[in-house]
């Protein structure tokens, strides 16, 4: 390993993989320093994206906590201290044009901090205002999760609502509220694993302070339960979510959208315009939805769900 591999990884004295935090801000001077000696080609960038002996780079190693001790795991000092070194280091690296958004997506970097023991809170807000369609993109690594699955892992549900709440403010009109009800490799969905951790009473109590909270911008119903409909991806349980909370939205879709009407008894394409993130939206062709498909969702939509 090189030096600058080894001031992020660290055995502590239990004999566990840890983090030294006084060596850890030391980082973006070492990795200057190799760029101007030379010591590394350009593209590993003074030695941070080189792996070591793990297949690790230097950036991934910033997303770990290491393993805590069991007399600091409810230690939030400790933790938040951790936190704020790494995030320091963070904010130089990209100050310095060391960390690039597209290593967030190319190293999986949000995903593997949202997967370790305790919730870097401060790190998750530093890379989720540098790149907010993390919070919406599987991780096609391993189990096609979304950060939001992860937050279901933790003892807190207080982390399950921060989650949910980052993900209805950069996505308001239809992606956050989808994002409960994406399906990771095994048809699991955040709102059924939040539900088995925390009680189906406590997530509904969640959701509901979550979309009644002045500081959210209201979910476009209409949007949000069409491309719900369509996408094999979302779970149907987001479609019985939002007629149950506004149970005349298929008359508003119908009223504000006769297209939709004209493509029902025709061939032609509805083109939705482009969504509030920014992305193209879907486009609703009758024959793009075959038989197979019809009879999958609707297998798939079953009564007795959690909201029964």
């Amino acid at each position: 390993m090189y030096p600058i591999q080894l001031m992020a990884f660290t055995w502590n004295e239990y004999g566990c993989y840890g983090c030294n935090v006084n060596i850890i801000p030391f980082i973006p001077i070492v990795a200057r320093l190799a760029i101007e000696l030379g010591s590394f080609e350009e593209q590993y960038r003074g030695g941070l994206i080189c792996q070591d002996f793990a297949g690790i780079n230097v950036l991934e190693r910033l997303m770990h906590t290491g393993d805590i001790p069991e007399h600091h795991k409810h230690n939030r000092e400790h933790h938040e201290r951790i936190d704020n070194t790494y995030l320091q280091v963070l904010i130089q690296l990209r100050q310095m044009g060391l960390l690039k958004k597209e290593d967030i997506q190319r190293y999986d970097l949000l995903h593997r901090l949202c997967k370790q023991d305790y919730f870097a809170e401060n790190r998750f807000r530093f890379m989720t205002e540098l790149d907010p369609n993390e919070l919406i993109r599987r991780n096609t690594h391993s189990n096609r999760s979304v950060p939001l699955h992860y937050a279901t892992y933790f003892i807190s549900i207080e982390i399950f609502r921060f989650v949910l709440e980052c993900g209805m403010r950069y996505f308001p009109k239809k992606k956050g509220i989808s994002l409960l009800f994406q399906k990771d490799i095994d048809n699991e969905t955040p709102f059924q694993d939040a539900c088995e951790q925390f009680g189906h009473e406590q997530v509904m109590m969640v959701i509901t302070d979550t979309l009644n909270n002045p500081d959210t911008p209201p979910v476009n119903s209409a949007d949000a339960l069409l491309s719900a409909a369509i996408d094999n991806g979302i779970h149907l349980d987001c479609v019985y979510l939002l007629m149950r909370r506004e149970p005349d939205v298929l008359q508003k879709l119908l009223s504000q959208s006769p297209a939709v009407v004209t493509s029902a008894g025709s061939n032609n394409n509805y083109n939705n315009d482009t969504n509030d993130d920014g992305t193209r939206s879907c486009k609703l062709a009758k024959n793009k939805l075959n038989s197979t498909t019809e009879r999958k969702r609707k297998r798939e939509f079953k009564f007795q769900s959690y909201f029964c």
